[in-house]
């Protein structure tokens, strides 16, 4: 609750930084400039992105379970769906508690992919961010915040290496540790490291580690295409470069803890970012509103589409999640 609290506070306050100062009239003339006919290709996009995701998703499970775009890509889009409504992207779980359920792939297992997502996901967004320092000047807090995701980045894929190197080395380092627990537990955390180093076997792959890399370049290629694209609907003239800038700054923002719907931390960075390269600040709101609703609308439709299919109501399948989350330690000492 404290974490909802949390993420609701700061969208709140983002929210309020977006809406302050904004101008009815400049709004409403800014909404008569915009040319809806980029909606269109800006909608394929996100309709493509999901798929890509799913694409990816399978090449990470695949060393786990082999399974079909047709059984997983309703899980992906109702996860993708979890992470938007639900506060503190605690709507992550969703999807490996969902193949858990349906497919019967260890919840950790399932989450440990999800890790190597985000890691994919870090790895070419730091690209991104170099290439637009090379290209375009910034200003010190945001090269600072780069070089911060820079260096955990490099702490994340040091763990992440030597995890999976040294599966049983790390269990054995943990041992003073978790031997002071009771023994069910202990059983417990060595059964959810076995499962997790099992859930990121793809990295020992390289065939499958590039497929997973080609994916992960193209659905963040696209997202800064449907932003560039989205500037030509709004006459900013804007270079690309800045497109992937205002993408890597909204990346950011919503990585922090967030309300329901990301309300304020998605608005709040394009916002601010936009204001550095001379777009006032009404164009700039329109602009984020525009990129909310088409982006993220297109994500809750299709998980609202799937949802039925998978025979569990979303207020249901949030507290089995739960419920199933307080059995996972258990479970996978047994697995």
């Amino acid at each position: 609750m404290k974490k909802i609290i949390l993420g609701t506070a700061i969208g709140t306050l983002f929210l309020y930084f977006s809406l302050r100062g904004l101008d009815m009239k400049g709004l409403s003339d800014g909404l008569s400039r915009v040319k809806i006919v980029y909606f269109i290709p800006i909608a394929v996009i996100f309709f493509i992105i999901p798929y890509l995701r799913s694409l990816r998703w399978g090449i990470i499970i695949s060393p786990i379970k082999k399974i079909s775009q047709k059984e997983l890509f309703p899980i992906a889009c109702i996860g993708f769906m979890a992470i938007i409504l639900v506060p503190m992207r605690f709507g992550e779980l969703i999807r490996p508690y969902l193949l858990k359920e349906k497919l019967k792939i260890p919840f950790s297992s399932g989450l440990a992919t999800i890790f190597v997502e985000r890691i994919l996901d870090v790895l070419i967004i730091l690209f991104i961010f170099i290439g637009v320092i090379i290209f375009s000047p910034l200003p010190d807090w945001f090269v600072k915040s780069g070089y911060t995701l820079a260096g955990g980045f490099v702490v994340m894929m040091l763990c992440l290496t030597v995890f999976y190197l040294k599966t049983d080395d790390s269990i054995r380092f943990l041992q003073p540790i978790i031997r002071s627990f009771p023994h069910g537990l202990k059983e417990a955390i060595n059964g959810f490291i076995y499962n997790l180093a099992e859930g990121v076997k793809v990295v020992g792959n390289p065939r499958r580690l590039l497929a997973a890399l080609v994916l992960s370049i193209l659905i963040w290629g696209l997202n800064g295409a449907a932003l560039y694209i989205l500037f030509f609907s709004h006459s900013f003239g804007l270079p690309i470069v800045v497109a992937f800038i205002v993408l890597v700054a909204l990346i950011a923002g919503i990585s922090m803890p967030t309300a329901p719907g990301m309300l304020g931390n998605f608005q709040y960075p394009i916002i601010a970012t936009l204001s550095l390269f001379g777009v006032p600040k009404d164009d700039a709101f329109i602009f984020s509103m525009l990129y909310y609703i088409i982006g993220l609308g297109i994500a809750v439709l299709l998980g609202m589409l799937f949802l039925p299919s998978m025979n569990i109501s979303f207020k249901d399948a949030f507290k089995s999640m739960k419920n199933s989350m307080n059995n996972t330690m258990r479970d996978d000492a047994t697995t």
